[in-house]
Formats: C-alpha cells, sequence, structure tokens
C-alpha cells in the first residue's frame, strides 16, 4: 500500500520529467564513504532537494511507478516514470484537492451530459483524442457536477478515458454501449427492443404539446433508461427464450 511518502516522491519525479520538458531516465548513484544517493546528470530535479535510495525506487517499482532499466554496483540504478506513475500522480492530486459539496448523480443529468459528449464526438469528426471535457467541467455553474457525472459515465463504462491530467479526465470519447445506446448500434435483441421502446418515446415526447403528460413520458423514458434498464432486459431476453 503505498504511502504518503511515496506519493510525495513519485511527484517530485514527475515533476523533474514536467520541468525537463519530457521524460527522461534518471541515473541513481550511491555515493560510496559518503552516504546517500545522487543523480547524474539529471534535468528538472531541484539540487537542494536528497536523491532517494535504491530501496525507495526498487518499490516504486513494485507499485508499476517506474520501470528500472539498469542495475549496476548493486546500489546504482537507471529508471524512468511509467504512464501508470504519471496516472497515479493524477488521480492522487485529483483526490487531494476534491473539494465535498452535493452533485445530482440521477440518470437524467447523467444522461444529459452522456449525450452532450456524443454530439460533440460527433460533430468533430470521431477525433482520435476523443473530447475535451475541460470546458465542461470548468463551468463555473455546473462544472462540479459535470465533473463527478464524467467520473461515474466512466466507471459505468459508458464513456472512455483517452488521456488524463492532474484534475481527472481530460480527454474521453463514448463507449461502443453507448454508441448501441444513442447511435442505434448492432445489440442483443433485448436491447434493441430497448432502444425502439426508447425512440418511441423520444417521439411521443416531441410531439405532446402538453406539459404534464410530456413530463410524465420522460419520466417512463428515463425509467427504462435507468433503473427499469436491467428489468426490461431480463424480461425481454425471458421472453424471447419462451417463444423459442
Amino acid at each position: 500500500m503505498p504511502t504518503t511518502e511515496d506519493f510525495e516522491l513519485l511527484g517530485c519525479l514527475v515533476e523533474a520529467d514536467i520541468k525537463a520538458g519530457e521524460p527522461e531516465a534518471f541515473t541513481l548513484v550511491a555515493r560510496p564513504g559518503m552516504g546517500g544517493y545522487e543523480f547524474a546528470s539529471r534535468r528538472g530535479w531541484p539540487d537542494e532537494a536528497p536523491a532517494p535510495s535504491h530501496l525507495r525506487v526498487d518499490e516504486l517499482e513494485d507499485f508499476g511507478w517506474v520501470r528500472v532499466t539498469s542495475s549496476t554496483a548493486g546500489k546504482n540504478r537507471i529508471f524512468a516514470v511509467t504512464s501508470a506513475g504519471r496516472e497515479g500522480w493524477n488521480r492522487y492530486v485529483a483526490q487531494q484537492q476534491h473539494v465535498p459539496g452535493y452533485v445530482d448523480l440521477d440518470w437524467t443529468p447523467a444522461r444529459e451530459v452522456l449525450e452532450r459528449i456524443y454530439r460533440l464526438y460527433r460533430d468533430q469528426g470521431a477525433p482520435e483524442r476523443g473530447v475535451d471535457t475541460l470546458p465542461m467541467a470548468s463551468d463555473p455553474d455546473d462544472g462540479k457536477q459535470v465533473e463527478a457525472l464524467i467520473r461515474e459515465l466512466l466507471r459505468a463504462d459508458l464513456l472512455e478515458d483517452v488521456r488524463s491530467s492532474a484534475a481527472g479526465p481530460r480527454f474521453v470519447r463514448p463507449s461502443p454501449e453507448t454508441f448501441r445506446r444513442l447511435a442505434g448500434w448492432p445489440a442483443d435483441t433485448a436491447t434493441e427492443a430497448l432502444n425502439e421502446l426508447v425512440a418511441a418515446f423520444n417521439t411521443q415526447i416531441q410531439q405532446t404539446a402538453d406539459a404534464g403528460e410530456k413530463s410524465k413520458l420522460e419520466a417512463l423514458r428515463d425509467g427504462l433508461l435507468g433503473v427499469g434498464r436491467q428489468l426490461f432486459l431480463s424480461w425481454a431476453e425471458n421472453k424471447t427464450k419462451g417463444l423459442g
């Protein structure tokens, strides 16, 4: 289990890469007779900061945060920060910066965020890097909630994390499940039936002028997309098996 000290060392290594302008290898050299360690010719590492011991480096390797490419003279190490190390540091920073506060995690606002990201991805030509979520997460009115919903949509496998920053997910794209839900991509019979039913609800909602009736239809549709989804799919699958 990583300690605070482990994360602090990882942060120093990541920061050194940032200051150097690009990831570089660290050459750790033990100082015989003098005690301690030093980095040989490493850009970005502060001169006043002590270098870690070879045991600390080996510990970070056990976490998958660094990759040791050479181990010589017993205590010398040549290593570099891995992508897992950078992601681990980003997550740690995000956790430390988190400010508690209420967010609405109901399916209706989550669906709106998902549909917004899907439309952006579609309208921007399905960029390989995904959709930049920073403008949405930076909105002074609902940015905190959007950021929380994006994290939960990722956890629900409705979005894919293409690239993260220290603040959390930055570039995301719709998952195959989202394409099935929103773009009608091939799915199993039960899912196709659910998609058709939701599409029928959407059509009826658009054609309904009465606000009260429209609200009821939206609630029924959202129920099918939310807590009622699995119930409907199970029912449809059983019904299909029974017909067979």
